[in-house]
């Protein structure tokens, strides 16, 4: 009778649990990873990658795994900032070089790093370069200085969006204006970014076989950019009002695009401006939500789902986290989602806590476990 008895205060655990979730409980569990430092991306394997910002001194790129940090290093400079992580665990970013510019400005470098080694992977003719995303192919996109004359808007290099693989790095143009960058890459290797049109607007664009195409924008939104796409080719992102919509300068907003359709993804009540950072398989968008006022700046981690948008510190514990949760950074594709809390109220943060928050099991789930975990007992008593 061990089996059944111990299937009985199994199912009596389980029960309750489903039926506190039943009742609106936390959708998410939060773990804190590492220490001070603001995270980029993570992995399956448990790997997360960041940056710390000190008050004084350098930008420095971390891998944090199993409780422990290791700083990846550079290309000869002092700062780096890594900026997205594989499967495989390849990372890319940007590094300082050692070099400056004609302003006596740090040169910037795009990186591959892998087990240990940071490569430098080019530019486009100019000097500086930076790597956004990598894919499972090993394919990098990012934006790189032509080295072209006359300079670009604001007496600016004029900068490229790239796609780097096998060594050799290609220029993806523009959508007729000066400059483009590419953001995100998915498995079948489309980009998406944003570039400049012959009118000075920027657009968000996809990039595939060659062929960079605009992306319609939503009603009363001019201008904006991409920032991920899923393996389903859906692409998230951000809008900005046009002028004269009576809304704060510079408020965007949170835009999701299905087959090539845009929409506006639903706001937070009593936030003004959204973006979305990360979209994965299943179609749900994370990003944030913020208010620019310099005497209220606030933000709140947002998770956007069937049409809803979700304050990601109402879907958790209470206090699971010591501050509130100002930024949602990645999803993967089993929901787990990388956060931020910003202890510093200004936006540029000088320290910060990362967390990943886990999806606690549906109800129908823990009931399947039930069943399942009752067959298997049932098997063995009749044994």
């Amino acid at each position: 009778m061990r089996a059944i008895h111990s299937v009985t205060g199994i199912v009596v655990i389980i029960v309750a649990a489903t039926h506190g979730q039943c009742l609106g409980e936390a959708r998410y569990t939060v773990s804190r990873i590492g220490g001070s430092w603001y995270g980029s991306d993570f992995n399956s394997h448990g790997q997360y990658i960041g940056v710390q910002r000190p008050e004084v001194g350098p930008i420095t790129s971390l891998i944090w795994q199993d409780g422990s940090c290791t700083r990846l290093g550079t290309l000869g400079g002092t700062a780096t900032d890594a900026r997205a992580i594989n499967e495989a665990g390849l990372i890319v970013g940007r590094s300082q070089t050692g070099e400056t510019d004609a302003w006596g400005h740090a040169i910037y470098r795009a990186f591959l790093w892998r087990e240990g080694v940071m490569e430098d992977l080019g530019a486009l003719g100019g000097r500086a370069s930076l790597a956004w995303d990598i894919n499972e192919a090993g394919q990098v996109v990012g934006s790189a200085e032509t080295g072209d004359e006359p300079p670009g808007p604001y007496g600016l290099p004029v900068s490229r969006g790239f796609l780097w693989e096998d060594g050799s790095m290609t220029d993806l143009g523009t959508l007729g204006g000066v400059s483009s960058s590419a953001v995100a890459i998915n498995a079948s290797g489309m980009v998406v970014g944003a570039s400049g049109t012959d009118d000075g607007t920027f657009l968000p664009f996809v990039w595939v076989d060659g062929q960079m195409t605009a992306l319609d924008l939503p009603p009363g939104l001019g201008s904006g950019g991409a920032s991920a796409v899923n393996d389903l080719g859906q692409v998230a992102g951000a809008c900005f009002a046009e002028s004269g919509e009576v809304v704060p300068v510079n408020s965007a907003r949170a835009v999701l695009w299905n087959e090539g359709v845009a929409v506006r993804l639903e706001g937070l009540v009593g936030f003004e401006s959204s973006s979305a950072a990360d979209i994965n398989n299943a179609g749900q968008v994370v990003g944030g939500a913020i208010n620019y006022s310099q005497l209220n700046f606030r933000a709140r981690a947002v998770l956007w789902e069937d049409g809803h948008a979700y304050d990601l510190n109402g879907l958790i514990p209470p206090d699971a986290a010591p501050a509130e949760l100002s930024w949602a950074i990645a999803i993967d594709d089993d929901g787990r989602i990388l956060a931020q809390a910003w202890s510093n109220p200004f936006m540029i943060p000088q320290s910060g806590t990362v967390y990943l928050l886990t999806p606690v099991p549906e109800p129908h789930v823990m009931l399947m476990l039930i069943a399942g975990s009752a067959w298997v007992a049932g098997r063995q008593q009749r044994r």
